[in-house]
């Protein structure tokens, strides 16, 4: 069986409460930081990116501490940007899908469902709509006229439900056409341990 290395990029953090994580707060509020990371999966000679974390712009408008380009650091793992063709996209919050526009040639696999979230009525409510970034939706639209959007169907993924419309546990290697053996990256879904126990 092929080996295949997985590297996690921390790019990012916030200070935080239990409230600012959970729709409706918590009447058991407290501290609850949080760390923001993207992934790496190299082996057999290619590259898969997961998630392209946000922007420092963006980071500064959300007020979050950001501590490196998740894809400038790419280079630090003798990775160019310029070079990846696959990037896998969990879900379109803005924490996973910036930076896209630094990955000139890739094409993105992301869930068809999400795609038609995110462009549907839904995102008229604040509460859906304020996790997402709208230049980065228009960003995939435009990408998907180009044919840089690889729309797959919901079997492709492992869905974990409640974070976002699809979210994002993925089973990439059946998303990208592995065949070496599974592996799973968990995303937001898992961040908090109360929602790790309802998966």
């Amino acid at each position: 069986m092929a080996e295949y290395e997985i590297f996690a990029i921390r790019y990012a953090m916030r200070e935080a409460k239990r409230s600012d994580h959970f729709i409706g707060g918590d009447p058991h509020d407290g501290p609850m930081p949080m760390d923001y990371f993207t992934w790496v999966i190299r082996g057999e000679g290619r590259v898969v990116i997961v998630d392209t974390g946000f922007t420092e712009e963006v980071a500064a408008k959300r007020k979050r501490q950001f501590l490196r380009c998740p894809v400038e650091t790419l280079t630090e793992l003798g990775i160019a940007p310029e070079t990846v063709t696959d990037v896998v996209l969990t879900h379109l919050h803005y924490d996973h899908v910036g930076n896209f526009h630094k990955f000139p040639v890739a094409r993105f696999h992301l869930q068809e469902r999400e795609m038609g979230f995110v462009t549907g009525p839904y995102m008229r409510y604040p509460k859906f709509g304020h996790s997402f970034e709208v230049e980065d939706v228009v960003g995939m639209v435009k990408r998907t006229f180009g044919d840089r959007v690889v729309l797959e169907a919901e079997d492709e993924f492992l869905i974990a439900h409640g974070h976002s419309q699809t979210n994002d546990a993925i089973h990439y290697l059946s998303a990208l056409r592995f065949r070496a053996g599974r592996a799973l990256i968990s995303f937001s879904r898992w961040l908090a341990l109360e929602s790790r126990s309802k998966s």
